[in-house]
């Protein structure tokens, strides 16, 4: 709803095209091509503002009661804030989902974010525009892998779209939803990163000791800002990376090959100074890891020495490994991702033992291990036995099963519906 917009919004709108107003309970749609509306009081939200549309506000606004939508993508919308301007009860669910720029110079908070996940900034020039993105850069072209030597990782949970042609700080936050925390083994590591000329590049950049979100930050929560002026149109997006630290371990080589329904992994150092041990790690998404195993390094090293790790329970699909070379001092970094793709669908599941008892095994895992599966067991007859909802891949129950032959039917992690027979001998 607009509070005392409704009764002065004829009188303010500069309009080049057909306007159309339409009440929706409290949602106040505005449905307008090249118009401008000026909001001399509160918006307390809902407001969509549409392609090519354009509403200013200033004095105080309070977003207590919903959230102002902008349509995204190349043509707009966009809302505009002024010095006067000041946003309150702004929060995880309450802000701006899409474009705001700020027609005034001075420090602004820009209380964007993306759907259900909130991802404000700060910038200081005026003309400056921004909009959050709760998504894999790498969908816009701008890819993590394509960093910069100096850093180590760039986040591809979230990123921020920022222009202006006036040079001015820039302060961008995360929180848990970032999913940082298991990036940083130090916390002064972390980085604004810029998309130039084809790759992540490192933003002069320095931790807020206090966060721009409140309270001290930490790896769940808090904010960084670029240590110089930046002009924002220098660069394509912005993101949050971390800078590459010296490491205990000198790695040469990583690599990864199918063997059977097996992954073998390899790894070469060529000195180790106070390491402690490598965890590898699997995604079957690239984004959510599962430490899968930990092999002991050699401490203190000058020689050639190689590692190798044996993933006997890959899953369906595409498995992305990548080491975590932990410091004795718990300090740690991470490798180059490298990926296998085994596809289990079309070379179908086997079960053991054969006859079963009480427990089915079943390889190889076609889950991985953190997404709850259905599994369904019938007879021949086509009678169902048992659906368990609650299987991560681990072996199953069939103690409850009287004996006789059945068919187990599985889905694998793309979707597809794998069927093996079983029989079980009381």
């Amino acid at each position: 709803m607009i509070n005392a917009i409704q009764t002065t919004i004829k009188n303010q709108i500069s309009a080049r095209g057909p306007q159309y107003f339409f009440l929706f309970n409290l949602l106040l749609l505005l449905v307008l091509r090249s118009v401008e509306i000026s909001a001399q009081q509160k918006v307390f939200g809902n407001v969509f503002i549409p392609a090519g549309g354009e509403v200013t506000v200033f004095g105080a606004q309070d977003l207590g009661s919903g959230k102002i939508t902008t349509a995204r993508g190349i043509a707009h919308g966009t809302l505009n804030t002024t010095a006067s301007a000041q946003f309150t009860n702004i929060n995880g669910t309450h802000f701006v989902d899409g474009a705001v720029k700020k027609l005034n110079a001075g420090l602004s908070f820009f209380p964007v974010g993306d759907g259900t996940f909130y991802g404000p900034f700060t910038a200081s020039s005026a003309g400056t525009t921004g909009m959050y993105f709760h998504s894999d850069p790498a969908g816009a072209s701008f890819p993590v892998t394509a960093r910069q030597a100096t850093l180590s990782f760039v986040n591809n949970s979230e990123y921020w779209l920022i222009e202006g042609a006036n040079t001015t700080p820039v302060t961008l936050t995360w929180n848990k939803a970032s999913a940082l925390a298991d990036h940083l083994s130090k916390l002064d590591n972390i980085r604004i990163v810029g998309w130039k000329n084809g790759i992540w590049t490192e933003i002069p950049s320095r931790l807020d000791a206090n966060s721009i979100l409140g309270g001290p930050s930490s790896p769940q929560s808090g904010s960084i800002t670029s240590s110089e002026a930046i002009k924002p149109d220098d660069f394509k997006a912005f993101a949050i990376g971390t800078k590459s630290e010296t490491l205990p371990v000198t790695l040469v080589e990583f690599n990864v090959k199918k063997e059977s329904s097996t992954a073998i992994l390899s790894w070469t150092t060529t000195s180790e100074t106070n390491s402690h041990h490598f965890a590898i790690e699997r995604s079957g998404n690239s984004k959510t890891w599962q430490n899968i195993g930990i092999v002991k390094s050699l401490r203190e090293s000058s020689a050639r020495h190689e590692y190798h790790f044996v993933d006997s329970a890959p899953i369906h699909g595409i498995n992305y490994y990548r080491l975590k070379m932990v410091d004795a001092d718990e300090t740690f970094a991470y490798s180059s991702v490298r990926s296998l793709d085994f596809d289990f669908a079309s070379e179908g599941i086997t079960t053991y033992p054969n006859p079963a008892f009480n427990v089915l095994k079943i390889q190889p895992r076609i889950t991985d291990g953190n997404r709850r599966s259905q599994v369904t067991i019938t007879d021949l007859n086509g009678r169902r036995y048992g659906t368990s909802t609650q299987w991560t891949g681990d072996d199953l129950n069939i103690e409850k099963l009287p004996s006789g032959i059945y068919i187990l039917s599985v889905p694998t992690q793309s979707g597809e519906m794998v069927q093996t027979k079983f029989i079980v001998q009381k």
